[in-house]
């Protein structure tokens, strides 16, 4: 998958079931590598 759309979709499904989260937890959550959505 290309990076791009799959930072979009991250950042989608982020705004769609964040349930009050934050950005850091969600990524802890679901597996996600947060230092790399903070670079990009």
């Amino acid at each position: 998958m290309e990076t791009k759309e799959y930072f979009e979709k991250v950042m989608q499904d982020f705004n769609q079931h964040r349930n009050g989260r934050s950005l850091r937890k969600y990524c802890q959550d679901e597996g996600i590598d947060y230092k790399w959505l903070q670079e990009y």
